[in-house]
């Protein structure tokens, strides 16, 4: 899954207090002006208080939706294991996102709760696939720490989601073309990714990316932000290394040919203030 800050809180078994410790990392970036979503495995099933509700689901609707002044709840009715798949569930507006367990998902950066060297052992941990190590234990922070990995107390919450934001906004920030033409109304792609975290906007509402498209044999290609970045990065790279070129021209245009003669067309349109 592509566009979104994801931290999978992690460990050996259960009862390692990742529950807790999500609640309070949620809670302290809430409190640090972003928003964001949860994802959780509910391993004793999921309880409908609504029990009318219940009703309708008994009978065999797909999906239900539940409506209330307080909340609404959505319910579809077959397993998704997947994270990807639950993360597309969610409003493309929450772009941090925490989710509880997946452990053997690849998706995002994992928040490891080790209670001994042995399980961090058992999970092990780098810099490039693990964001954080949390434990009370001494030797599994300096295990962590001897890795390269940042390891906190549990009583250190608050500077994890610190570490946690700040993670989440060099990621807005990559995703977003970084030609800070301000045509979306704010002054640079930066004050734009942290309007990202506060759920202002999502990274698809950048005007470069609402301007670019991929047309092949006159069908138009569905493209979410990531691969449009990679596109515009590396269109726009090669553009900066020819001469008599503007670096950031207003529209680009691009097609070719088969070499039997068969034409294929490819255009990627883009206005760039």
């Amino acid at each position: 899954m592509v566009g979104r800050a994801i931290y999978r809180i992690v460990s050996a078994g259960r009862s390692r207090g990742k529950t807790g410790l999500g609640a309070e990392l949620v809670a302290r970036l809430v409190k640090m002006g972003c928003r964001v979503a949860v994802v959780k495995h509910a391993h004793g099933g999921i309880d409908v208080a609504d029990k009318d509700s219940y009703k309708y689901m008994e009978a065999g609707a797909s999906q239900v939706v539940l409506s209330s002044p307080e909340a609404t709840a959505v319910f579809t009715m077959s397993p998704v294991e997947d994270l990807g798949e639950l993360v597309a569930l969610l409003d493309p507006r929450y772009f941090i996102v925490v989710a509880e367990g997946f452990k053997k998902s690849k998706l995002g950066k994992r928040l490891i709760v080790a209670l001994s060297p042995e399980e961090l052992d058992q999970l092990g941990c780098n810099p490039g696939d693990t964001l954080a190590v949390v434990s009370d234990n001494y030797g599994v922070l300096e295990a962590a720490a001897a890795r390269g990995c940042r390891a906190y107390r549990f009583s250190q919450v608050y500077e994890l989601a610190r570490a946690v934001r700040e993670d989440a906004l060099a990621k807005a920030y990559s995703l977003l073309p970084g030609l800070d033409c301000a045509r979306c109304g704010v002054s640079s792609c930066r004050v734009f990714a942290h309007s990202v975290l506060r759920g202002e906007r999502s990274i698809g509402d950048c005007s470069v990316y609402a301007d670019f498209r991929l047309v092949v044999d006159g069908n138009v290609v569905a493209l979410n932000p990531y691969v449009k970045n990679v596109f515009m990065k590396t269109i726009q790279a090669l553009i900066e290394t020819l001469k008599g070129v503007k670096k950031y021209p207003e529209r680009v245009e691009i097609s070719f040919r088969r070499r039997s003669g068969e034409e294929v067309k490819g255009s990627a349109g883009s206005s760039q203030g």
